[in-house]
């Protein structure tokens, strides 16, 4: 192809993404990418099949990766599989004759928002810009809105949001590929609109600052990113189960959710009423026939959604340490969670800390009983789920009948718990709770404290670090 020509290529990662492939792949041609190239990886769903269809209409201009080993390799090392698909895919494209490179998350979608140009006008109008930033524009949690609805109505509820994806000018001197922006040396930015960005130290975060969003949270950029986060409740409730593979999380469901409802205030939401020019008009017929060509393919993806559902769904509803965990990603959707009784139990915590020779957490304090119950266990779990953590009792903890007075009697539980941090999982971010102490009967749980672990995070994630570290100092030493 002529060099003077835009030729470009947007990547993504995809894991169990069946029911939504069409649209991307469809959207993405119709816009005027040259080549996708999707990396799939620990896919339980029937994404193989949609792809191996898609294939076949599209062929070479979609490029598939079997990226199931990478991410192994990645979440062995504790290192973001998403920031090393980018950054090997940027490798090897600046290999290639690609004048362009982007990167975009299969809810994702690159809009025009007059439905009547190409990713390809917007180059040709800044063809010297380093970095070009479309902002997020999010969708809105609608339980009206379901499987079935068509993707693109005629009008749509928006959320404008801080975060932007990135499109790279190649010829750019790039100091390092992040998520949503990327790092040029002395490199210019702009947005959707055209404007001059300047994103001082939140570059590699890939917002933009408070102030200019709210200089621009009434206006629909003509460029955007329309980030398909909540769709309908199902498919919201469906994507918390979603593998953490491509980052360092190993949680039970994913915690980047902030619920399902509004994220603006409600003067702020935008309407984008989608022209019926003869652009659109074509876009539909033509993904209409795609849904016909992959109608099979789509009725399972779309069951296994609902599949997917039902288990994040039982998931919150049978485990009570997991709707505390998740409350903030499951907030607004219709759960019936359980209703503990009244805790028949007081407890005081006497003091909790790290024993950093031993690597070993202890817990001590005590509970009071006005009953004596027979079969109370107190324990220690995983912070997001009742997954216990083998624990040593170090006191005895049988409870003793204390007389407070002749007619008030209490029995006493004396307690300190030791297990070691590396029986700690799934536990990657500072603002985690890393565990929970819990009291246990046969037909019940209680969460005694959770939030005020979070103060041993620092030196958890420490020696957790410094474990990681000798443990991919190991596997890079070992022959290949």
């Amino acid at each position: 192809m002529p060099t003077s020509q835009p030729y470009i290529k947007l990547a993504a990662i995809a894991s169990n993404e069946a029911f939504y492939l069409p649209l991307w792949v469809y959207h993405h041609f119709s816009m005027g990418f040259d080549i996708l190239e999707i990396w799939i990886n620990h896919t339980t769903d029937n994404s193989w099949n949609v792809i191996n269809k898609l294939k076949l209409r599209y062929g070479n201009h979609l490029i598939i990766i079997d990226a199931d080993n990478d991410a192994l390799d990645c979440r062995k090392k504790n290192i973001s599989f998403q920031k090393y698909a980018y950054n090997e895919i940027y490798k090897k494209t600046l290999e290639q004759n690609f004048t362009h490179l982007m990167f975009l998350d299969i809810d994702e979608l690159w809009i025009d928002r007059d439905f009547k140009s190409s990713i390809k006008d917007f180059i040709s109008e800044h063809k010297d810009v380093n970095i070009s930033c479309f902002q997020w524009f999010l969708d809105l949690a609608d339980k009206s809105i379901t499987l079935e609805t068509f993707k693109f109505q005629s009008e749509i509820t928006l959320q404008r949001n801080r975060h932007v994806k990135s499109l790279i000018n190649l010829k750019s001197d790039i100091q390092s590929i992040g998520i949503h922006n990327h790092i040029s040396n002395n490199g210019s930015y702009i947005l959707g609109d055209g404007s001059k960005l300047n994103f001082g130290s939140s570059v590699d975060e890939g917002q933009i600052s408070i102030d200019y969003y709210e200089s621009r949270i009434d206006k629909i950029d003509r460029y955007f990113i329309f980030h398909r986060l909540y769709k309908s409740s199902f498919e919201y409730t469906a994507s918390l189960l979603k593998s953490n593979l491509q980052t360092t999380e190993s949680g039970v469901l994913k915690s980047n959710r902030k619920g399902y409802k509004r994220v603006v205030p409600q003067k702020f939401l935008l309407t984008w009423q989608i022209p019926n020019n003869k652009k659109r008009q074509l876009y539909d017929k033509g993904y209409i026939s795609l849904l016909n060509e992959l109608s099979n393919e789509i009725r399972i993806s779309k069951a296994l959604v609902k599949e997917q559902a039902a288990t994040a769904k039982h998931l919150v509803e049978s485990d009570p340490i997991i709707a505390t965990a998740y409350c903030g990603a499951i907030d607004g959707l219709e759960f019936k969670l359980i209703k503990n009784e009244t805790k028949p139990i007081e407890h005081t915590i006497e003091k909790y800390y790290i024993n950093k020779n031993k690597k070993t957490v202890h817990i001590t304090g005590h509970i009071t009983q006005k009953e004596k119950i027979k079969d109370l266990q107190i324990i220690v779990t995983q912070g997001d789920n009742q997954s216990i953590i083998p624990s040593k009792i170090k006191n005895n903890i049988n409870p003793f009948l204390k007389i407070l007075r002749k007619d008030k009697k209490i029995f006493e539980q004396n307690f300190e718990l030791i297990f070691r941090v590396s029986d700690i999982k799934g536990f990657t971010h500072v603002k985690e709770c890393p565990f929970c102490l819990i009291a246990k009967t046969q037909k019940n749980i209680f969460i005694l404290e959770r939030e005020i672990f979070k103060t041993l995070n620092v030196e958890l994630l420490k020696i957790i670090s410094d474990k990681n570290a000798k443990a991919r100092s190991f596997l890079a030493s070992k022959p290949h």
